[in-house]
């Protein structure tokens, strides 16, 4: 290659063409972007024609890559496909040959001769590719100052370009700049017509008078009219909306906060729809009018799976009344109401007596039957304005609003729930039930002044109606709230008490009439000391099982007595020892493998235990029958204890298996100025005699009680328990007591 320079030959070269001047090359070049052609055939075309206005020069249109970092593919109709090849995909940067430098830095770099330039040094095998020894390269600016790629010309030799030829390339530079920008812009306008087309938002387009003046496919479908229906006709006729509303849509683009509102609508065939609405005001240029464009998106389903949402958050899924969430809501906005207004209001807690003998015996079907009708009957006598709600389980609240004098209202409306129960319940196989209600009644300021205090007063006053014999109902009372306190108290120190060894066991001797004084068995009975004081059993227990304690109770007391009776055995004593068994204890699946575990830990035999449990158990809970025939299986005796207390059944004595009874002691304080409590005596000594249960009378607290036994009932079989006989004491003072009275026995006691 020839790399001399001739200035003669460089200034005749960079002579312009003036056959086709500058103007027929602006007007050739819009009439193709008028015309929509290919943006890859005009800037070919462009090519073209400067080159045929700088003779002998080559030229080329680079365009920047989607991440403006690389060369594309160069539109260079007469350069080698190979070097177009071998350029395409050039990272742009400050040495990157002409046009990749031009590009990286966004301005004009003319290098004259290739061969002594520093930007074109690691690409020289490339230029030989295109036979080239100058090139100049002119930036492509767009909108923003943006690089849009490059327009460069070549040269076989080394060239310096005039002024005409600076002007040659910058008119290069501009019309590509032109083409390029318009062929982006209508690639955008024609997606954006697509999207118009096919988005399956509702789209209006209208004038300043709220005219409509375009729509799309979508909101033809939304309305079931045609755009020759709607365009032309007002939008509040199309989609029924008043004007004002319309306007206040209106937001310039750039306003961050657009308005959306939501409206209901139903079209010219009936169908009904929630759109979410909204809106802007447009002018694309300063000689164009004003257009609004509203935007109308379907949100039925979204309408529908919210109402799914708010019903399954606010309402009870079985009974669909308001849940516990709701009602607190509307607690909680009633107390706001009432600060100002000084009124009061009412909340009632109710649940039904026994409900879980109801699902024992017919089923949970059947217990969620009785739910939804307790619901449906109690509802049907409340006022609009009142809240009734399922809590949940068997557990009802009802928020009384709005009276003056609350009192008579609430005296009546508490009766009138009770008596809503009188009438059996038909459930769906026939099966007819009667069941009762126990209410307890909080009213707000007095008796709390948030949800949370208003339903633990209602639920105090709740238990205080079941404790009071169920079937009616308690309003709450500053007792109540001193008994709550200490039943919390009870609580908070129960958690505690067996990790802090505060519970001990002591035994009570029982003993015969018959065999003058002889140890029958001994009763174990659970004692709570804390740091303050001692806590009587009435008092704990039933807190312990009203908040499901008892089993891990139950399971120290059985784990105590059984070691005790294993050391005593140990020692060749044998004397049973009864366990009292709470109902709430047998609730739990693994209680008889718990008993039937604890037997073998300890090597014991289950003739050596008795299990107390009371006449209610059998008389009322159906698993607690299995559970006792289990444990009777086990080969356990079993002993109604307090017999006579509740309501006695003769048939539990015969259909259950009872070893044994314990005659309440109510029954002895009487006997002596009562005939008819001594006949009741009488009989129940002689029917155990008779069947060969094993009778113990409770309560023999004086010498008097003990004589008047002895010399009325001299032949019956049957045992003693009471103060006049032992006091319940620990375990070492009972191995004294008993050794004082059999002096051969030798006793040791386990650690406790």
């Amino acid at each position: 290659m020839d790399h001399s320079f001739n200035q003669s030959t460089s200034n005749r070269l960079l002579e312009p063409n003036r056959s086709f001047d500058r103007l027929s090359r602006h007007n050739a070049i819009m009439t193709q972007i008028i015309a929509r052609r290919p943006l890859r055939e005009i800037l070919e075309s462009l090519v073209e024609l400067i080159e045929g206005a700088a003779q002998l020069s080559r030229g080329s249109i680079a365009l920047l890559s989607s991440n403006g970092k690389k060369l594309n593919t160069p539109i260079a109709p007469n350069l080698p496909n190979q070097y177009s090849h071998a350029v395409t995909g050039l990272e742009i940067g400050p040495c990157v040959g002409s046009c990749g430098t031009a590009a990286y830095f966004g301005k004009r770099i003319v290098v004259e001769d290739i061969y002594k330039s520093s930007l074109w040094a690691p690409y020289l095998e490339i230029a030989e590719l295109g036979s080239i020894r100058a090139c100049w390269s002119q930036p492509i600016i767009g909108a923003k100052e943006k690089v849009l790629g490059t327009f460069a010309l070549y040269y076989h030799d080394t060239q310096r370009p005039s002024e005409e030829g600076i002007k040659l390339i910058e008119e290069a530079s501009h019309l590509a700049a032109l083409a390029i920008e318009h062929a982006h812009a209508q690639e955008y306008l024609d997606r954006s017509a697509i999207l118009f087309e096919h988005i399956p938002i509702a789209i209006a387009v209208t004038d300043e008078n709220l005219v409509i003046t375009r729509v799309n496919p979508a909101l033809c479908s939304l309305t079931c009219l045609t755009q020759e229906a709607l365009i032309g006709h007002p939008l509040t006729e199309a989609i029924h909306w008043s004007t004002d509303v319309y306007r206040h849509l209106i937001r310039p683009p750039d306003n961050e906060r657009h308005t959306v509102c939501e409206l209901e609508y139903t079209n010219s065939q009936q169908q009904h729809f929630y759109l979410e609405v909204k809106g802007m005001s447009i002018r694309c240029s300063d000689h164009l009018p004003l257009e609004n464009v509203f935007l109308f998106e379907n949100i039925s389903s979204r309408k529908e799976q919210e109402s799914i949402v708010e019903q399954q958050a606010n309402y009870d899924f079985l009974t669909r009344l308001p849940n516990r969430h709701n009602l607190q809501s509307r607690v909680d906005w009633l107390i706001s109401l009432c600060e100002r207004t000084k009124k009061k209001f009412a909340i009632f807690v109710l649940d039904l007596d026994h409900f879980k003998e109801v699902n024992d015996s017919l089923g949970h079907l059947a217990g969620d039957q009785l739910l939804c009708q307790v619901g449906e009957r109690i509802n049907a006598h409340v006022r609009a304005s009142d809240t009734f709600a399922r809590l949940g389980g068997d557990e009802f609240a009802l928020l009384m609003t709005d009276y003056e004098e609350i009192n008579d209202a609430l005296n009546h409306l508490a009766d009138k729930i009770i008596q809503t129960f009188h009438k059996p319940f038909l459930l769906e196989n026939d099966a007819k039930i009667k069941v009762s209600t126990s209410i307890g009644v909080a009213i707000y300021p007095h008796d709390g002044h948030t949800f949370t205090e208003l339903l633990s007063a209602a639920d105090q006053a709740l238990y205080q109606s079941k404790e009071s014999g169920r079937n009616n109902w308690r309003l709450f009372s500053s007792d109540l709230l001193e008994q709550a306190q200490k039943n919390a108290w009870i609580l908070q120190q129960l958690h505690q008490a067996i990790s802090q060894n505060e519970f001990s066991i002591h035994y009570q001797p029982i003993v015969s009439q018959q065999k003058s004084g002889q140890i029958c068995f001994v009763e174990a009975l659970l004692r709570w000391q804390t740091e303050d004081r001692t806590v009587a059993p009435e008092e704990f227990i039933p807190i312990a099982e009203r908040y499901g304690l008892m089993r891990d109770i139950g399971r120290w007391v059985r784990e105590q007595v059984f070691r005790q009776i294993q050391c005593w055995q140990q020692a060749g004593i044998h004397i049973p020892v009864s366990i009292n068994l709470s109902a709430s204890e047998t609730c739990h699946e693994t209680l008889v493998e718990d008993w039937k575990n604890s037997l073998s830990r300890f090597n014991l035999s289950a003739s050596s235990v008795i299990i107390e449990i009371t006449e209610s158990l059998l008389l009322k809970s159906s698993k607690g029958i299995n559970v006792i025939h289990d444990l009777d299986q086990l080969g356990f005796s079993i002993a109604i204890d307090d017999f006579g207390s509740g309501y006695s059944s003769l048939s539990a004595i015969l259909d259950f298996p009872v070893n044994a009874i314990k005659l309440d002691s109510s029954f002895l304080k009487n006997m002596d100025q009562s005939q008819r409590s001594l006949a009741v005596v009488e009989s129940v000594i002689q029917l155990c005699n008779q069947l060969d249960i094993a009778l113990t009378i409770e309560g023999v607290e004086s010498q008097q009680q003990y004589d008047f036994l002895d010399t009325t009932f001299p032949l019956y079989r049957y045992s003693l328990q009471g103060y006049a006989i032992a006091q319940p004491m620990n375990i070492e003072d009972l191995n004294t007591w008993i050794q004082s009275r059999y002096p051969s026995s030798s006793f040791s006691s386990s650690q406790q």
